[in-house]
């Protein structure tokens, strides 16, 4: 089966070198690594590679590495998604390398309520990101008699655990609202978003509260954290895994409506700099640079 895939797979690059050939494009973007066997080689210093991940993540892989090797002084440019990952690119030895946030997909003009006492979270219901976690820890939060007024929204895609579903439908201050495709409205209805990842590439739902000014506690969850979460300025980042140091922290931002403002204030004139159209401009600014050399 694999034989029979390799065919088929090198009968596609073929095809597509042939097309790019006749396009002869001014910029190619290329998503994915196996694919830059379909681009002719003249037309490789026209080529952005982009990464939807870290470096951290694609050093693991023995075929990126391969990638690179083949392909470090051909391309245009190797486009990451944070200033952390490009760095260690340029030290692994690959030094047209280059870093572009992912853009916001909203704006906002309206800034969240922090006197609302309300948390939300959302994600995927997958392992890294520890639901579980996020709900044990905010019912640790509320067995405190000043804090027993607050409740904690829950929004994601994927299959539910079902002890996870019991547990919140058991607790009366925990409420599982399913997915939704308005992210803008259910972060500016609450004032405090919990983050549990033990790993995020780059999260872009930390810039969406950032926007809508909902400031975020996370665990240090990988090489983008403190590029997402200015700790103590637009957010709270404990050390992962620091579970004592995540419910001491999430308490106090919970008793202390002030704080909760002061971090939103901050976390949403920290966001302009994610919007689409400042992202634009450095994609624009990317392909003039590739023109013109």
């Amino acid at each position: 089966e694999r034989i029979r895939y390799n065919h088929w797979m090198q009968k596609d690059l073929r095809a597509c070198r042939y097309r790019l050939e006749a396009l002869c494009p001014d910029i190619i973007i290329n998503s994915h690594y196996e694919l830059l066997d379909a681009v002719p080689p003249p037309l490789l210093p026209r080529t952005v590679n982009h990464f939807h991940t870290s470096f951290d993540q694609v050093g693991k892989i023995r075929s990126y590495r391969k990638t690179f090797q083949q392909y470090r002084d051909k391309l245009g440019r190797f486009v990451w998604l944070s200033e952390s990952s490009c760095q260690a690119a340029k030290q692994a030895g690959i030094p047209n390398s280059c870093y572009i946030y992912n853009p916001l997909s909203f704006s906002s003009e309206r800034q969240a309520d922090p006197s609302v006492h309300k948390a939300v979270f959302i994600g995927r219901f997958s392992a890294e990101k520890r639901l579980a976690l996020a709900l044990e820890q905010f019912q640790a939060a509320v067995t405190r008699e000043d804090l027993a007024d607050w409740e904690l929204d829950v929004y994601g895609i994927g299959a539910l655990d079902e002890k996870l579903l019991q547990t919140m439908e058991r607790h009366p201050r925990i409420h599982y609202r399913g997915s939704t495709d308005d992210p803008r409205q259910v972060l500016l209805d609450h004032s405090l978003f919990l983050m549990t990842s033990s790993f995020e590439g780059m999260a872009l739902v930390i810039l969406e509260a950032n926007e809508c000014g909902v400031p975020v506690i996370a665990f240090r969850f990988g090489e983008t954290a403190e590029e997402e979460i200015q700790n103590g300025q637009t957010g709270v980042l404990v050390g992962q895994d620091d579970f004592e140091s995540y419910q001491r922290e999430l308490c106090a931002l919970m008793r202390d409506e002030k704080r909760r403002a002061e971090l939103g204030n901050q976390a949403k004139q920290f966001a302009a700099q994610f919007r689409a159209d400042a992202i634009g401009w450095q994609w624009y600014r990317l392909f003039a640079e590739i023109r013109e050399s």
